[in-house]
């Protein structure tokens, strides 16, 4: 990954996603996914001076309570990533009762909130039809919300 950002950042390209998958392997426990390595990533990218963020995974719509609303897989992340990153966030109601996102500042990184962003209607213009565990992203209010902010994070 390092090496690959290097060769683009060269060519004058400033915009990379990094992302574990597709097909994430598990175990149930908090350190057993496979997208632990994302950390690894975000250290680097940001001692090479990158911008980086990092996708919530959230839902209402799955049924495991470690991926209910925000995903433990996000927390773990947020906790082992140690260099300040932003983390794209949907204005509105999934603020703590305090107004922030202290869920992210706890841990030291910083929330950037977007307003709303309809990804299904862009899925729907595109003819997209995406799933995920079986069932439509469309269809999990939470996962496209904060999907959209990061969507219009790395729109700029």
């Amino acid at each position: 990954v390092a090496s690959g950002v290097e060769a683009i950042q060269q060519q004058g390209i400033n915009t990379v996603i990094v992302a574990g998958g597709p097909g994430h392997v598990g175990t149930g426990t908090s350190l057993g996914f496979s997208a632990l390595d994302l950390a690894g990533h975000a250290a680097v990218l940001t001692a090479l001076g990158a911008d980086v963020a990092l996708a919530v995974r959230a839902s209402s719509a799955d049924e495991r309570a470690r991926h209910k609303e925000i995903s433990h897989h996000t927390v773990t992340l947020l906790d082992i990533i140690t260099s300040p990153i932003s983390v794209p966030v949907p204005l509105g109601p999934q603020k703590d009762s305090n107004g922030a996102h202290s869920w992210i500042t706890a841990r030291g990184h910083r929330p950037v909130a977007f307003p709303f962003v309809d990804l299904g209607a862009a899925f729907s213009v595109a003819g997209l039809e995406v799933a995920t565990m079986g069932r439509r992203l469309a269809d999990d209010r939470l996962a496209m919300v904060y999907l959209g902010a990061a969507a219009a994070w790395l729109a700029g």
